[in-house]
C-alpha cells in the first residue's frame, strides 16, 4: 500500500494480491532471474536442462505481445503455485504483516465519523462538535510524513540487522504508536502516537514483501528452502541456493553506482515518467477525499453513526470487489485501457457527485453518497490496479528500485498535500464544500486523462525486453501494442523450434 493511499480495500489487499499473484510473472519475466535459470539449468553447472530444479517448471523464454494469452499467463501463474506451495504460503504469511499497516491506516482515519472523538479532540460548533481543520490536517498528513522517515531508516535498518528483526522492531513500535493514541487525551499525545505508527507502517510496508527474498547465511538460507520444500535428499536446496548466490551477484553488478540521476537522464526519462504517472495521478482522481471522508461525509449529510459506518464496510467489500475483478481484466483490456478510460469515468463519476452535493435534498445527498461508493468500486478496478503493475514493470531492472522510491516518493507527496488542504475544503467551519469538491477532483481528472491518453503505453504481455526495444525505439505510446518487435519474433522464432524439437523426440 502506497504511503498516501489508505484504502483497505482498494489499495491494501490491491498490494498484497499484487505481491502475491503476480509475483511468478514478474520472476518469469526478470531479466536477470532468466539469464540465472539459464545458467543453472545448463551443463555449465552440471545440471541437465531437463532437470526440474529451482523455482520449478519456469519457461525462461522471452514472452511476446503476440503468443501469450491472459488465459496462459494465468495458468503459468497456477501452475507456479501447484509446484511451489509452501514458497508460495511463505510468501503470504510474510506479506500478510502488511495488513497490519492496512488496519492501522483505516481505523485511525475512521475516527473522524466518531462523534465522542470530535467531542473529546474538537470543539462546538452550530450545535456539533468539529475537530479543527488545523488538527485534522496534522492527524492525517503527519503520519504520512514520517512514514518518509520511516522508509528511509528501515531499508540501512535492515542491511545492518536482517530483515525479520527489523520486522519484529516495526511491530513492536506500531503497538507503541497504538496504545499512545488509544491513551491520549490530548491532541498532542495524539498526534505522537500517530506520527510514530506513520514511522512503523512504512518499516512494515517495505520489509514484508521482501523478507523472504533475501539470505545472508548459508545456514539460515539452508533451513529457510527446506521450510519452503526444496529437500535434502536429491540436492535441490544446493542447487537453488548456489542460484540464488548467482543472481544476487549479478543483480549487484547491474546495479552498483545506479544513482536516482539515471531515471531523469534522457533515455530513461520517459520510463520514469510512464511508470510513476498512473501513481501519482491516483491522488488527482481524488482517492484521499473517498479513502478518508467517506464516514464523516455521511454523518454531515444526516446519516446516523451506526449507519455510517454500515456505508464504510459497503464501501470496503466494493473497493475488494473491484480489486478481484481487475485480476482478470489487467490482461484481457490491458493496463492502458483501465487507467487511461478508468480516470476518464472516474471524472465524470465525481462530476455527477459534486452536482448532487448542490441539489442538498435528501436524495440528492443518498444519489452523492452513491456515486462515492460507485467511484471506490471503478477505482479499484482501474488506476487503482494498474498503478502498482506499471510502477514496476516499465523501469528496467537497472533503476528499477530506484524508479519505484520515486514513483512512491512522488505519490506521497502529493497526498501529503491533500491531506492538508481538504480539511479546509471539507470541514463545515471552513469553505464547507461537503461533495461538491468533486467538481475539483473531477475537474483535475480531465487533464490527467489527457496526459494518459497521450503518453500511456500498453505494457501487458511485454517482456522486458521488448519493452526495452519499444522504449529505444521511441514507438509512440498508442503504437505500443500493435507493434511487432524484433525481440518477439526472436522468442516466437525459439518457441517454434522448441516445439518442433519436442515432437520429434516424442
Amino acid at each position: 500500500m502506497p504511503p498516501s493511499a489508505p484504502l483497505i480495500g482498494a489499495d491494501g489487499p490491491q498490494l498484497i494480491f499484487f505481491i502475491v499473484y503476480n509475483r511468478t510473472l514478474y520472476l518469469e519475466n526478470d531479466v536477470s532471474l532468466r539469464r540465472w535459470l539459464n545458467n543453472f539449468q545448463s551443463p555449465v553447472m552440471g545440471i541437465p536442462r531437463s532437470t526440474n530444479s529451482g523455482l520449478k517448471d519456469i519457461d525462461t523464454r522471452t514472452t511476446s505481445a503476440n503468443t501469450d494469452k491472459p488465459t496462459d499467463l494465468a495458468a503459468r501463474r497456477l501452475q507456479l503455485i501447484q509446484k511451489n506451495p509452501w514458497a508460495f504460503a511463505w510468501c503470504l504469511y510474510a506479506v500478510w504483516t502488511i495488513l497490519l499497516a492496512v488496519f492501522e491506516d483505516q481505523a485511525s482515519y475512521a475516527i473522524l465519523g466518531i462523534p465522542e472523538f470530535r467531542k473529546d479532540f474538537g470543539y462546538l460548533y452550530n450545535g456539533d462538535y468539529v475537530l479543527p481543520a488545523s488538527w485534522q490536517s496534522a492527524f492525517q498528513g503527519g503520519p504520512l510524513a514520517s512514514r518518509v522517515v520511516g522508509a528511509l531508516t528501515a531499508a540501512p535498518l535492515a542491511d545492518s540487522v536482517g530483515r525479520r528483526n527489523t520486522l519484529m522492531i516495526a511491530i513492536a513500535l506500531s503497538l507503541i504508536a497504538i496504545t499512545m493514541e488509544i491513551v491520549a487525551t490530548t491532541n498532542s499525545v495524539f498526534l505522537g502516537g500517530k506520527l510514530l505508527s506513520g514511522m512503523a507502517v512504512a518499516a512494515i510496508e517495505s520489509t514484508g514483501g521482501t523478507y523472504l527474498a533475501e539470505a545472508h547465511r548459508d545456514e539460515k538460507a539452508l533451513k529457510s528452502l527446506h521450510r519452503l520444500g526444496y529437500g535434502w535428499s536429491n540436492g535441490d536446496d544446493l542447487k537453488y541456493l548456489a542460484g540464488i548466490r548467482i543472481a544476487l551477484d549479478e543483480i549487484r553488478r547491474e546495479t552498483e553506482g545506479v544513482s536516482y540521476r539515471e531515471c531523469f537522464r534522457r533515455s530513461n526519462l520517459r520510463r520514469t515518467i510512464v511508470a510513476i504517472a498512473p501513481l501519482s495521478v491516483q491522488i488527482f482522481t481524488g482517492s484521499i477525499f473517498a479513502s478518508l471522508y467517506t464516514t464523516y461525509y455521511a454523518q454531515l449529510a444526516g446519516y446516523s453513526t451506526t449507519t455510517s459506518f454500515k456505508i464504510l464496510i459497503i464501501q470496503q467489500v466494493l473497493a475488494m470487489t473491484g480489486n478481484i475483478m481487475s485480476w482478470f481484466l489487467i490482461d484481457r483490456a490491458g493496463r492502458r485501457v483501465l487507467t487511461v478510460y478508468g480516470t476518464l469515468a472516474l471524472a465524470i463519476v465525481l462530476c455527477i457527485m459534486g452536482g448532487l452535493a448542490i441539489g442538498g435534498s435528501r436524495t440528492q445527498v443518498k444519489g452523492a453518497i452513491a456515486m462515492v461508493l460507485l467511484y471506490i468500486w471503478l477505482y479499484s478496478l482501474t488506476i487503482g490496479a494498474t498503478g502498482f503493475t506499471y510502477l514496476t514493470e516499465v523501469a528496467t531492472a537497472r533503476l528499477r528500485a530506484k524508479t519505484v522510491s520515486i514513483g512512491l516518493a512522488t505519490q506521497s507527496c502529493f497526498g501529503l498535500m491533500w491531506t492538508f488542504v481538504l480539511p479546509y475544503l471539507f470541514n463545515p467551519d471552513k469553505a464547507n464544500l461537503g461533495g461538491k469538491v468533486g467538481f475539483i477532483f473531477g475537474g483535475m481528472s480531465i487533464p490527467c486523462f489527457i496526459l494518459l491518453w497521450c503518453y500511456q503505453p500498453e505494457t501487458a504481455g511485454r517482456s522486458y525486453e521488448e519493452l526495452d526495444e519499444l522504449f529505444m525505439k521511441n514507438v509512440p505510446a498508442r503504437a505500443f501494442k500493435k507493434y511487432t518487435t524484433e525481440a518477439g519474433d526472436k522468442a516466437h522464432e525459439a518457441a517454434s523450434r522448441s516445439s518442433s524439437v519436442e515432437a520429434r523426440e516424442l
